[in-house]
């Protein structure tokens, strides 16, 4: 159980690099985890925080 979560983190952490490197070169401007922290919080400056929290819990 333990390697399934160390993978999965593992797993989150290269994701969440990709997308932040996507934004970063002008390839998408899709935010996943302010998409994510949207559906629990309107304030846009919460958003990005929860988004992220969010995404590593799933993830």
């Amino acid at each position: 159980m333990g390697d399934v979560a160390l993978w999965g983190f593992g797993a989150t952490v290269v994701l969440t690099t990709a997308i932040l490197a996507a934004q970063s070169l002008g390839l998408t401007r899709i935010d996943m985890p302010f998409v994510l922290g949207t559906m629990v919080t309107l304030n846009r400056d919460r958003a990005k925080t929860a988004g992220d929290a969010l995404h590593f819990i799933v993830g």
